[in-house]
């Protein structure tokens, strides 16, 4: 039986030097837990799942408010993965089911991430690949250097910025395949649509969605 919330030794090891934390509110828990009770009684569940256009379906457990959007700004600034540790095993299930050929995650572009140092969008499939098995690959697109971030920016300026943010970086033959996509929020939905669009065009047959959590609002399904 695979350990829930992928804990290892290494993560009791690392406990030891780095206490682990609540990435909600910051107060120490044991090395193998996620979230405290209290924060976790407050995580608002979501229970929209219209995916964003050019996806055919969507895995998301939380709404991006109160105790979550705590959790995933932790996870974004900080590095703390156990936002995604809990998505990965909601979804986990239903992940395996579906018979993926492979899971991939939005690129970041390259500068940022090396400042950052990682890609918080790559926790969630890394823990869906521990407990499912599935393979993962982060080399089929890439984030093109632009401007404006798009947080900074409005819905439809979201959209347009986003087509021009993400292009394929490997010409891989993705033809009949079933490909989960994974993010570690969707707010307007415009990052994940176009990236799967870009899949689309690589020839996938199936594309999902995925992440840790989503806003409230309702996506644009127009393809």
């Amino acid at each position: 039986m695979k350990n829930k919330y992928c804990f290892t030794p290494f993560d009791f090891a690392i406990d030891i030097l780095l206490p682990n934390r609540c990435p909600a509110c910051g107060t120490f828990i044991p090395w193998n837990k996620c979230v405290c009770r209290a924060c976790y009684d407050e995580f608002e569940v979501n229970e929209i799942d219209e995916p964003p256009a050019f996806t055919d379906k969507m895995y998301v457990p939380f709404i991006y408010s109160g105790k979550v959007k705590s959790a995933l700004l932790s996870m974004k600034l900080d590095g703390n993965k156990n936002s995604a540790r809990i998505a990965a095993e909601k979804i986990e299930k239903q992940i395996a089911e579906e018979g993926f050929n492979l899971i991939t995650a939005v690129p970041m572009e390259f500068h940022h991430k090396m400042q950052r140092g990682f890609n918080q969008a790559e926790f969630l499939p890394n823990f869906l690949h521990q407990l499912t098995g599935l393979s993962t690959n982060y080399k089929i697109l890439k984030h093109n250097k632009i401007p404006s971030a798009q947080h900074q920016l409005t819905a439809e300026e979201r959209r347009h910025n986003a087509e021009n943010s993400f292009s394929i970086l490997n010409k891989k033959n993705l033809s009949g395949k079933k490909i989960l996509l994974c993010d570690d929020i969707i707010t307007t939905g415009a990052t994940i649509s176009a990236c799967a669009k870009l899949l689309k065009l690589m020839g996938a047959e199936f594309v999902a969605c995925a992440a840790v959590a989503k806003t409230k609002i309702h996506f644009n399904q127009s393809n």
